[in-house]
């Protein structure tokens, strides 16, 4: 772990620490003697902490691995990379005359999912192919072990610490050009109406055609021709998306950090991660698999590992109606208690000055998403049955739904025996505990990446204090106001006790800051010129000061 050092030995200051220093040091926890816990230091980095030792931090924080056991990487450079053996043995399809294509960012390095739609006499037909992890990963294996452990990759600016090793995550199933791949992959057909008439299950080779990116699919859908062969992948996205709407589906609209940096982890630049059409095509198709195969196995009451979402509770949602009401948004209880007028209300925020802070108050009042062997509904989603299908590569859930579903198959085909009751509820129990050990590492991966953009964040403002910069106001507490900068794109607080001309509360019922005498009043959305006054490292905050 990193922190300051707080004793100065006087002694040669290139090996001894003095006080101020960052350094990395490892804990010892003893049971016995004068000390119950000790710190050996490691690395010393002097008065400034470098930022390639950013990740670093973070990692022992929370306790993140970034190397694989020398097992698993053996064990995955022992796996057979011959694709096309499993299409002349007849034990998948051949599929590879599908001109499938992934859509992911610039500087994706595993591609785990690629699509195709097609269109037939009643509708649409979308293929999802999933790369076929559970094919490689043997369970209780070297690397299904530490896959298990982990429960996610986690992405950081710098690089991602992933879940599998990289012989799988960027190699064997990555799902890249021109090259035969195992997959998993989902034939789903929609009517009309964005309606799921049926869905097939396949276990398949396919190939690529094309490594797209998001803005290069922008760019083709925005300039398009009649002839434009996703012409009608964007045709069944709008269905899908009106379909989904239509059923009360929230669609949270929350800003997100793009963060460049340099090989030595120096921020290169943040900003906004732009939400395009693109994007939203990709996410609206596999939500569509993940619904097609949650049904699919349902049908066949086979054990499962479901993504569910339960319904905010009313206390909660009283919280978000007051909160609501400060910035002119009213509902009562009883409208906030159907999910499609909830939906409506969201949407309608688009463009307020409050919406960030109050699409964030309302995910707050939500209960969090979890993984479970019970069945039950996604609230967000609006969706009656829901899993993780699509990226068994960084999840591990959805490599365990992948077994199933394998397995399943394998049963309909004969080609494994049923499971006894006995068995069955082993495996049930078995999926309780997993569902709930893999809850807990999202939650733990998504607190680490959130902390590691803070961080970049803070970085980047420091190498700009002085500076001044437009900021809005996106929320208050006691201490001042929270305000939000576009470049760098990052956070900071103008503090009460800074703004000299008056003395200013927060006046929580009416949602503003007020000065006492002079009644100014400062409101959500408000833009302001701020400049750069602190940036600490250390707490990871910066301090803006009004001009």
């Amino acid at each position: 772990m990193a922190g300051r050092a707080s004793t100065s030995p006087q002694a040669d200051a290139r090996r001894l620490p003095r006080a101020g220093d960052w350094v990395r040091a490892t804990l010892h926890f003893h049971l016995t003697g004068p000390f119950p816990v000790t710190a050996e230091i490691v690395d010393i980095y002097g008065a400034t902490l470098p930022a390639s030792v950013d990740i670093q931090m973070i990692a022992a924080e929370y306790n993140l691995t970034e190397a694989h056991s020398t097992h698993a990487e053996l064990e995955a450079g022992a796996l057979d990379p011959d694709i096309l053996s499993h299409v002349r043995r007849g034990e998948r399809e051949d599929l590879r005359q599908l001109p499938f294509i992934t859509i992911d960012g610039e500087t994706a390095r595993d591609f785990d999912d690629a699509i195709h739609v097609e269109q037939n006499g009643s509708g649409f037909i979308l293929w999802v192919a999933i790369a076929d992890v559970s094919h490689y990963v043997s369970e209780g294996g070297a690397i299904d072990r530490e896959a298990r452990a982990r429960g996610t990759s986690v992405y950081f600016p710098e690089r991602a610490f992933h879940m599998l090793p990289r012989a799988l995550s960027e190699n064997l199933c990555s799902l890249r050009p021109n090259e035969p791949r195992l997959a998993l992959v989902a034939r789903i057909e929609i009517d009309r109406s964005g309606k799921r008439s049926s869905s097939t299950l396949l276990e398949a080779v396919i190939e690529s055609r094309r490594r797209a990116t998001y803005n290069e699919i922008q760019e083709e859908w925005e300039s398009r021709k009649p002839e434009w062969p996703l012409l009608r992948h964007f045709e069944l996205f709008q269905l899908l998306r009106k379909a989904r709407t239509s059923r009360g589906s929230i669609d949270f609209d929350l800003p997100e950090a793009e963060i460049l940096v340099q090989p030595d982890g120096e921020v290169t630049s943040i900003f906004q991660r732009p939400r395009m059409d693109a994007h939203r095509l990709i996410e609206e198709f596999m939500i569509a698999a993940n619904e097609a195969v949650t049904a699919w196995i349902m049908e066949r009451e086979w054990p499962f590992i479901f993504r569910i979402h339960e319904e905010p509770s009313e206390t909660s949602l009283q919280g978000f109606q007051s909160l609501a009401a400060t910035v002119g948004v009213r509902f009562t209880l009883e409208q906030a208690g159907t999910q499609r007028i909830m939906a409506d209300i969201i949407r309608r925020l688009e463009g307020h000055p409050a919406q960030d802070l109050l699409n964030m108050a309302f995910l707050r009042s939500m209960k969090q998403a979890v993984y479970s062997a019970a069945h039950s509904g996604h609230y967000g989603l609006a969706s009656r049955a829901y899993t993780h299908f699509t990226s068994p590569i960084r999840r591990y859930p959805d490599l365990v739904v992948h077994r199933l579903l394998r397995n399943a198959l394998r049963v309909e085909k004969k080609k494994a025996p049923p499971l006894k009751r006995d068995a069955l509820e082993k495996l049930q129990d078995k999926l309780d505990e997993t569902a709930e050990h893999c809850s807990y590492r999202e939650r733990l991966a998504a607190d680490a990446e959130r902390e590691a953009v803070r961080l970049k964040q803070v970085r980047a403002m420091h190498a700009r204090l002085g500076d001044d910069f437009t900021g809005k106001i996106i929320g208050f507490s006691k201490g001042g106001m929270f305000i939000q900068v576009e470049n760098p794109f990052s956070e900071g607080m103008v503090r009460a006790e800074s703004i000299v001309d008056d003395i200013y509360e927060f006046d929580e019922e009416r949602m503003i800051f007020r000065g006492r005498r002079k009644k100014r009043a400062f409101k959500i959305g408000q833009t302001l010129r701020v400049r750069a006054l602190k940036a600490d490292l250390e707490t990871r905050q910066v301090d803006f000061g009004l001009i």
